[in-house]
């Protein structure tokens, strides 16, 4: 797949197995956890896809290679996924803003980046990863957007690596208005190519140095 497609990289989007509710009873997944112990079950999941990446990297040794789950995971599913081997970038993604019960179903009012994310970026850098987080800022209301504005500095202040974000659009109400607030704030994240030039913050308008 790398060659035939000419890949740089893969990104492992929120591998729906780790929730307890798709753990694999079959008679071979029991075989080798007969008790269906979830932690050991997470500790195969890492198994699989470090085998998984070796043999990617083993077809392509420069292929980057990113995991991420969602922010509102618990600590098993964070700790032993940062077990996997052969990764590039770990981290996870979720809302730039805090959620309430009333907004999400079931834990999802954890899936925010502030405060539950720092435990993936934590759990990277002890592992020798580089980290990253998704801004789920899509499907956002105008108050929303505002929240977004509030809160996206404690995003940067966290010193990720690699900070990936939704662009224009996606079912937004004010889609310009979101865009003027990643204008001003991505400048300031350290990954940014505007990153250390002289840049208008109300604008995002940079000036290059020489």
């Amino acid at each position: 797949m790398p060659d035939q497609f000419k890949l740089d990289g893969i990104i492992w989007d929120e591998p729906k197995s780790t929730w307890w509710e798709w753990q694999d009873f079959s008679e071979l997944a029991l075989r080798d956890n007969p008790e269906g112990d979830y932690v050991k079950y997470l500790e195969d999941f890492a198994a699989f896809f470090s085998e998984i990446n070796a043999a990617l990297k083993a077809l392509k040794p420069d292929l980057t290679i990113v995991h991420f789950d969602e922010a509102c995971r618990d600590d098993s599913v964070v700790n032993i996924s940062a077990t996997i081997e052969h990764l590039d970038f770990f981290g996870t993604d979720g809302k730039p803003f805090p959620l309430t019960k009333t907004e999400n179903i079931a834990n999802r009012d954890k899936k925010v980046l502030p405060h539950y994310g720092e435990r993936y970026l934590q759990a990277g850098r002890e592992n020798g990863l580089k980290t990253m987080m998704l801004v789920e800022n899509q499907r956002l209301s105008r108050e929303e957007i505002s929240r977004m504005d509030a809160t996206f500095p404690q995003i940067l202040e966290m010193d990720v690596d690699l900070l990936l974000y939704y662009y224009w659009g996606f079912y937004d109400e004010d889609p310009e208005y979101k865009m003027e607030v990643i204008r001003r704030h991505v400048p300031r994240f350290k990954g940014s190519y505007f990153h250390g030039n002289q840049v208008d913050l109300s604008t995002g308008q940079a000036y290059l140095g020489a």
